[in-house]
């Protein structure tokens, strides 16, 4: 969008209304609307609707590496009235075709209904409210409208914006934090005054700008877990698996052992063969991942949480020659993770990590006859031993393991389960239910997923999109 440079000064320097004076952070206290339920009525889901100022625009809830912590505001104007009427001008609640439910903030604005000649605009307010200066602070809202490109106004503090025009009901998200970090004269720190302003330059005819759905929240990095494959920071482990147009996601695992949705974390990812999180290589408690590319380049992503790595990093060449890649977690009792791969001679080669996880620093033999298995995973620990296991199974659909001991070499198999033949994948994420035990999930020839509980010994079904098929699994 283009704004006209001398308009875009003009508000810069001065953004009108000026911001309320004399008011501190606690009147937010006085009226903190809460948000109605998500309404059945919701018509459609928003475009994402851009925003040209000193905010910075977000595709998704939060930035990358960050996740919705905690709401210091939201409305959804369902109760008929405005949050701070007594500053607001010119915006009223109306009844129809809203975001969500059936009322939102409405401003139509000519001329004729101008305050004054010299401020011809409406404002809506919000209280006035305190955010935390160590997190990202953001505003969510959804608009709609006939107005211009230099007309749907917002301000934080000193900060200012203009909302792209937006005929049909679009999506407003974007990090204000940038007009927080430093407060203003008559602003205590972490102070946050917003306004909406239907706001032209020139009025011509009606502009008019409908709000909705007003939410202010905090984005903060998950926890740091230190778990295989937890890649949101809520101490269960994640699947992970790659669609057909290379787009790498992450599907939350939850306590009861089914999966939440979906989140992507990259793209581009249709050259890898293999991928695999092998836990914390660097030291951070946050979990890394591997992946081997079609030239047989083995490559490490430093994990920083939710979704968001470093760019990768080679830290091994010649991986084509391996079958059977699985990342078992620690299994001699170090406290780092080790990598394990079978060669074509049916050899099971454990390497090690270097510090930091800079690249593998040695190699051993530790099982042959491993050629067995059509499908070798490493779910992670399961007798609670501290080490984690490796699990093959073979064409007639028998599953074993192999428990290493503690030196980390591994044991003759034992016989688990059978009946795996139906199953077109099978991997081992790591633990879904937050038992400390791995677990497994497999897909039936339907496109079906299934998780199956170590601890409690069970197979939970879980719903599937019918083009499950589509996915590369990987634990």
């Amino acid at each position: 969008m283009r704004v006209d440079p001398q308009v875009a000064t003009y508000f810069t320097t001065e953004p009108e209304p000026l911001p309320r004076r004399g008011v501190t952070a606690g009147s937010a206290a006085r009226r903190m609307p809460p948000r109605p339920a998500l309404s059945a009525r919701l018509r459609h889901t928003p475009a994402a609707t851009k925003v040209t100022g000193t905010f910075t625009s977000l595709d998704d809830t939060c930035p990358a590496g960050t996740r919705q912590s905690r709401t210091l505001y939201q409305d959804g104007f369902e109760k008929g009235d405005l949050p701070e009427p007594t500053l607001t001008a010119g915006f009223t609640v109306a009844e129809g075709l809203a975001a969500e439910g059936t009322r939102f903030a409405q401003s139509s604005l000519s001329s004729a209904t101008a305050p004054a000649p010299d401020k011809q605009y409406h404002a809506l307010f919000l209280p006035v409210l305190t955010t935390s200066p160590t997190s990202t602070t953001v505003l969510s809202l959804k608009v709609r409208g006939d107005y211009g490109a230099d007309t749907a106004y917002i301000a934080v503090n000193d900060g200012n914006g203009w909302i792209a025009p937006s005929p049909e009901w679009g999506q407003v998200t974007i990090d204000v934090s940038s007009a927080l970090a430093s407060p203003g004269a008559d602003r205590a720190p972490g102070e946050m005054d917003l306004r909406f302003l239907n706001y032209p330059q020139t009025i011509t005819g009606t502009t008019t700008l409908e709000v909705d759905d007003v939410q202010v929240y905090l984005c903060e990095p998950p926890a740091a877990t230190g778990i295989r494959g937890d890649f949101d920071g809520d101490g269960i482990s994640d699947l992970v698996g790659v669609d057909t147009a290379g787009v790498l996601w992450a599907t939350p695992g939850r306590r009861n052992g089914t999966l939440g949705k979906p989140f992507r974390i990259g793209y581009g990812w249709n050259s890898m063969t293999w991928l695999g999180s092998p836990g914390d290589l660097t030291g951070d408690r946050r979990p890394d991942l591997l992946a081997r590319r079609n030239d047989g380049v083995l490559l490490l992503y430093a994990g920083h949480g939710m979704g968001s790595f470093s760019q990768a990093r080679p830290i091994g060449v010649g991986w084509r020659s391996m079958n059977a890649i699985v990342t078992p977690g620690d299994t001699d009792g170090d406290g780092v993770p080790e990598l394990m791969a079978r060669d074509r001679l049916g050899r099971l080669i454990r390497w090690d990590f270097a510090a930091g996880g800079r690249g593998l620093r040695s190699r051993t033999q530790v099982g042959v006859g491993f050629g067995v298995y059509a499908t070798m995973l490493a779910p992670g620990d399961l007798n609670l031993d501290g080490r984690g296991e490796i699990v093959g199974i073979r064409t007639d659909g028998v599953m074993l393991g192999h428990y290493p001991d503690a030196q980390g070499r591994l044991g003759r198999a034992r016989g688990m389960s059978q009946g795996w033949k139906p199953f077109t994948a099978v991997v081992g994420p790591g633990d879904l239910n937050g038992d400390r035990r791995g677990d497994l999930v497999a897909r039936r020839a339907d496109g079906s997923l299934w998780s199956f509980l170590t601890a409690a010994v069970r197979a939970t079904g879980i719903p599937a999109a019918s083009d499950a098929n589509r996915f590369r699994l990987f634990g």
